[in-house]
Order: C-alpha cells, then sequence, then structure tokens
C-alpha cells in the first residue's frame, strides 16, 4: 500500500499536543488546524503546534476584515488554508465541490498520484445537520481504501472513495491537492 513516509506518526504527535476540547464535533473545532500543522511538520520539521496554526488564521482574518464594518462581515466556514500553507512554504490547490455536484470530486486516479508524489490531499466534510466541519488527510491507498488522518475521528484510519464522496449525513465540500513545497 503506497502511503506518505512517517505522516501517521508526525499526525499523532499533533494530536497529542492539541487540546481535547478543540477536537470535539462542533462549529469551531480546530480539525483543520491539526491538518495544517500535520502537513507544516511533513515538509518543513519542527514542532508546529494547531495553535499556531490558529493563531495565525485569526491574523489573516484580522487583516481582511481592518477597517471595514464589523457588521457586514462573514467569517468563512473555513480558513484560508492556501494562505496559512503559503506562509509556510507550502503550496495547495483547493477545489470547491460546488452545490454538491461531483465535479468537485478528484478522481481516485488524482488521489493515488497525489501520494505516489508524497503529497498528502485534505478533504472538507461539512455535517449541516450537526452544524460542524471536518478536515481530514489521505495519506495513502490500497486496492479498496483510502488511508485517512482524521482529528475529529483517530481511530478511523481507511475509507473508500464512495463513502468520503457520499459521507452520511455530511457532504464532500472541497479538496485541497498539489500539496507541497
Amino acid at each position: 500500500m503506497p502511503y506518505l513516509k512517517d505522516f501517521s506518526g508526525i499526525f499523532d504527535e499533533v494530536m497529542k499536543q492539541t487540546k481535547a476540547d478543540k477536537l470535539k464535533k462542533t462549529p469551531d473545532n480546530w480539525s483543520w488546524a491539526v491538518c495544517a500543522a500535520t502537513i507544516v511538520r511533513y515538509y518543513n520539521g519542527g514542532s508546529v503546534e494547531a495553535s499556531a496554526i490558529a493563531n495565525k488564521a485569526l491574523s489573516i482574518i484580522q487583516k481582511e476584515i481592518k477597517g471595514r464594518d464589523i457588521n457586514t462581515i462573514s467569517i468563512p466556514e473555513h480558513p484560508n488554508l492556501e494562505q496559512i500553507l503559503k506562509d509556510y512554504s507550502i503550496a495547495a490547490k483547493v477545489f470547491p465541490n460546488i452545490m454538491n455536484m461531483p465535479t468537485g470530486f478528484p478522481k481516485i486516479e488524482e488521489l493515488k498520484t497525489q501520494i505516489d508524489r508524497n503529497w498528502p490531499v485534505i478533504a472538507w466534510i461539512k455535517y449541516e445537520k450537526e452544524k460542524y466541519s471536518d478536515f481530514i488527510i489521505i495519506d495513502s491507498y490500497d486496492e479498496k481504501n483510502l488511508g485517512i488522518q482524521d482529528p475529529l475521528d483517530p481511530k478511523a484510519k481507511k475509507t473508500s472513495l464512495d463513502d468520503l464522496q457520499k459521507p452520511e449525513p455530511g457532504t464532500w465540500a472541497a479538496t485541497w491537492i498539489d500539496v507541497h513545497p
């Protein structure tokens, strides 16, 4: 099974350093920050924590709203991961799954190509009814499944592409590919 070398161990270290209350199925969970911190450590080494990523996202939002009427601003459902990763010299492209049309989903061949290049893939899953989002990292694959690192469900280590495309009761909202230095 192709996989990203040492990625699971890096993910586990970031998880240990992240406060448990930030990893609950709530609208303000830090699954995105754990994914970003894991990727930064994977490429750059070091010990950046999810809290540092969250602070960076906050400063980006504050710069965007500076001088504007706070009542006219809507905070996005997720932070600007491309900008956060870029600040750590890591590139990423986001592909939104617009209006739940399957055109937003990468093909399984593209996901495998990313893993074969040793590039992790980030998937954003939205759970409208439960009012929270989950960010996961796809870091391996075999004939039937994709290997995942899920901050909100660390015991989940595999999923099929079909289950990822139709997560009950959620939707696959966006995918970040070409995540590399």
